[in-house]
């Protein structure tokens, strides 16, 4: 297909610093995972000649692809590898690209486990062309670095990352459109795990290799933006994210139109930019944008969704509607758990926001288990060391502080301070 995969959202947490409506440094702007996924190009694969049938199919599964339609397009791609599977003499190269296809589509639309299953076929037939040393084979690794991003392993996405980017360079293909992408995926993960200097490292040249391959007016490029916005909003850097956002923005309504999914990936950014920025009014009117566009395309429980709907309660949070914060987020959190399961690092984002709109409620107790297991996802997620760990540490301080545990909060603030100094 001709569509890069889209980066997902955090659901970014919310953090205290001296007061609850207070938001000092929100360290998840934005997921660059789910999030920059692969890309599995088959206009610029090399596959065996095809009949003229299932060309039509791969043109027409490639436009609904393209217009947004992931569930016409996964349809279609089905019926591709089908038709791949029952030509004879049967082409590898026709079944292992059909396959990577499929399985893209299928994490687009947080299929994982069906992703997953077919770019281990896609991967096995990859291995019995050349032994394994070819694109389709970088291709499926990287979709299975995808899915272990997208269900929220990060640690064990990285190594199948550099493992796909070092196969591609071995191949002769260090700066093609794949490659920029295969770049993006392993900054993404840079990021998740706290290392933001190689992050935007990577990003940076993630973004000369897709600008010389594919040119600087191509959407392409959004995802790379967004990716390299969200690392400048980690480190507080807003005025050189917002460029990027815009950027990314204009380009995918240009090319994509109004209602593209990729554009509400977009307009939920930059609501979140805009609440970093304490335009709260800009930042809900982004937010529910990237909100109708789903519902516009059906859309009604993912988890990207999910993201927007936390910047709504984000919203409402910092205007002290905790009540109205605590609804949308146990609606979020249902969502979430559902979509990526009840150890998703995002997980833990979602319950410290709630233990904030309990604590706003004077309700301290359902305040302090929620945040007590925000940290253990995490935890366990992220590695201790993690600095989003730090932000639920510190805020179970400020709660147990007004509880006149001032002993209990002192020990976590050390922790959180030990964990700051080793992030900075």
């Amino acid at each position: 297909m001709d569509l890069p995969l889209s980066n997902s959202m955090r659901a970014t947490p919310y953090t205290k610093r001296g007061g609850l409506r207070r938001v000092a440094g929100l360290l998840a702007a934005l997921l660059l995972a789910p999030l920059i996924f692969s890309v599995s190009i088959s206009s610029v694969h090399a596959h065996a000649a095809a009949p003229d049938a299932l060309s039509q199919l791969k043109e027409k599964r490639d436009g609904l692809a393209k217009a947004g339609d992931f569930s016409a397009a996964a349809v279609l791609a089905e019926e591709v590898l089908a038709s791949a599977e029952s030509v004879r003499p049967a082409s590898d190269e026709e079944i292992g690209w059909a396959l990577n296809d499929l399985a893209e589509l299928q994490l687009l639309l947080e299929r994982m486990p069906l992703a997953e299953t077919n770019y281990l076929r896609a991967q096995w037939v990859a291995d019995g062309i050349g032994g394994g040393k070819n694109l389709m084979a970088a291709t499926a690794l990287n979709g299975l670095a995808s899915v272990r991003s997208r269900q929220g392993r990060y640690r064990d996405a990285l190594p199948l990352y550099e493992r796909a980017l070092a196969l591609r360079r071995e191949l002769g293909t260090p700066d093609d459109v794949q490659s920029a992408v295969s770049m993006s995926d392993l900054a993404m993960i840079y990021a998740h795990l706290g290392r933001r200097s190689e992050a935007e490292m990577l990003y940076q040249r993630a973004l000369r290799a897709m600008e010389a391959s594919a040119g600087q007016d191509h959407y392409f490029l959004g995802a790379i933006f967004n990716g390299l916005a969200s690392v400048y909003m980690d480190q507080g850097r807003l005025e050189l994210a917002e460029p990027l956002l815009q950027r990314s923005l204009a380009l995918r309504r240009k090319y994509l139109g109004e209602s593209h999914p990729f554009v509400a990936f977009d307009y939920h950014n930059l609501g979140m930019l805009q609440f970093r920025q304490g335009n709260l009014e800009l930042a809900e009117e982004n937010f529910q944008r990237a909100i109708a566009i789903r519902a516009h395309l059906g859309d009604s429980e993912s988890a990207n969704l999910a993201a927007s709907l936390n910047g709504l309660a984000l919203v409402q949070l910092q205007q002290g509607d905790y009540a109205g914060a605590e609804s949308l987020l146990r609606r979020v959190l249902e969502m979430v758990e559902k979509s990526l399961g009840g150890a998703h690092p995002e997980i833990a984002s979602i319950l410290n926001n709630l233990a904030s709109a309990l604590e706003g409620q004077g309700r301290q107790v359902l305040a302090e288990q929620h945040y007590l297991r925000a940290i253990s996802v995490a935890e366990v997620a992220l590695g201790a060391g993690h600095a989003r760990v730090g932000t639920y540490l510190h805020n179970l301080a400020h709660l147990y502080r007004a509880m006149g545990r001032n002993t209990e909060a002192a020990r976590l603030d050390r922790r959180a301070e030990a964990i700051s100094a080793q992030v900075l």
